[in-house]
């Protein structure tokens, strides 16, 4: 079983069923980067959105006999013996399945400052994918938000991309001298 359709699950899948593994792709259908308008970094489709990035990928999953795609939920994944349970629900869909190994592919969920308005601008103006999305905005004047301890070297990083940087830790991610 595999979930999460993004890219990494789609990859895993793929590489599954040309093993001649059957394998469960399992997706909830609500992929971290909806609201960004381009993927980059994938051969051949640098550039292309992220959802037709996902609607190809599943059709290459799909036309392989040992792969079955379910839309749904992953609400519970469970030891049973040697083999794990993986169960999930959503709208009218239920989907039961033992597996031998499971890959979890569900990718990151950003955590927010609690700044008015923030989320309006994500995918167009903030982003949270320094390798995805830096490239384009390389050269110009940036604002890199951090509340982290390792704020030094993620800005470090981004002037990899631009000159003209400012650092927000919003009070939350002190710097010192050094």
């Amino acid at each position: 079983v595999v979930v999460g359709a993004g890219p990494a699950g789609l990859s895993a899948a793929l590489n599954l069923v040309r093993a001649k593994r059957t394998v469960l792709l399992v997706d909830a259908n609500r992929p971290r980067n909806a609201a960004t308008l381009r993927s980059h970094g994938f051969l051949t489709r640098d550039g292309v959105s992220p959802l037709e990035l996902r609607k190809l990928g599943r059709a290459e999953v799909e036309a392989y006999a040992e792969a079955t795609v379910v839309q749904t939920v992953v609400d519970r994944i469970a030891p049973e013996g040697d083999r794990w349970l993986v169960h999930g629900a959503w709208r009218g869909t239920e989907v039961e399945a033992t597996a031998r190994a499971v890959v979890l592919a569900t990718g990151l969920r950003e955590e927010f400052p609690a700044l008015p308005m923030l989320r309006a601008f994500y995918g167009t103006a903030v982003h949270s994918c320094v390798e995805c999305d830096a490239y384009e905005k390389a050269g110009e004047p940036l604002a890199f938000l951090c509340e982290t301890d390792d704020v030094v070297d993620r800005a470090l990083l981004l002037a990899a991309w631009a000159d003209d940087l400012i650092v927000y830790t919003n009070g939350i991610a002190p710097l010192d001298d050094a």
